[in-house]
């Protein structure tokens, strides 16, 4: 593709502005290309091979202005994978202060970093978990809502609890359900 070919599909606005790629775009956001050699590239890869030459090696493009179609030559920086990741790529880069619910995780308390390491947001957490909660309310599962009684309303106190295969069992359960077998034998 001509290097005029090429910047007839942006639509330049003033210097320190992004310049929009107004041809196709993948399902991120990224401007999308066809090279002449037939392959698929990023605008702003080439954009930034035109202008400033070829990326170093072992770096990726970096979008400073954070607009994935922007192929402003001067909003891209040159960066490790690692570093793109940090600014901001991952749900909580350290450029992000709040997450995609507007909760601020620039507090330490608001994020929750689960087994695996990775950050979660901790409003969100309680949030969804309230929800679920709700949720079994509202279809009449209470085993996990109600953790000091069985299902049925039952004290789990040391006396009518009975532990089974790591399953906490309910003993006047166990004594209705045995009367109920019983009678129905009768």
């Amino acid at each position: 593709m001509s290097r005029d070919k090429f910047w007839r599909r942006v639509d330049r606005k003033g210097p320190g502005e992004c310049w929009e790629w107004v041809g196709a775009r993948t399902a991120g956001g990224y401007g999308n290309l066809r090279t002449p050699d037939g392959r698929n590239d990023y605008a702003h890869r080439v954009a930034f091979q035109l202008e400033r030459g070829p990326i170093p090696k072992g770096l990726v493009l970096d979008h400073l202005c954070r607009n994935r179609a922007c192929v402003n030559p001067d909003h891209l920086e040159p960066v490790t994978h690692a570093e793109n990741v940090r600014r901001g790529a991952a749900p909580y880069g350290s450029v992000r202060t709040t997450c995609k619910h507007g909760h601020d995780i620039t507090v330490p308390e608001n994020v929750y970093r689960d087994p695996s390491d990775s950050r979660r947001c901790a409003a969100c957490g309680r949030e969804a978990n309230a929800k679920r909660t709700e949720a079994r309310r509202a279809r009449g599962d209470l085993r996990k809502v109600l953790a000091k009684e069985c299902i049925r309303g039952h004290a789990f106190d040391e006396e009518n609890t009975r532990w089974w295969r790591g399953v906490r069992i309910c003993r006047a359960c166990v004594r209705l359900r045995a009367r109920k077998e019983w009678r129905d034998r009768a």
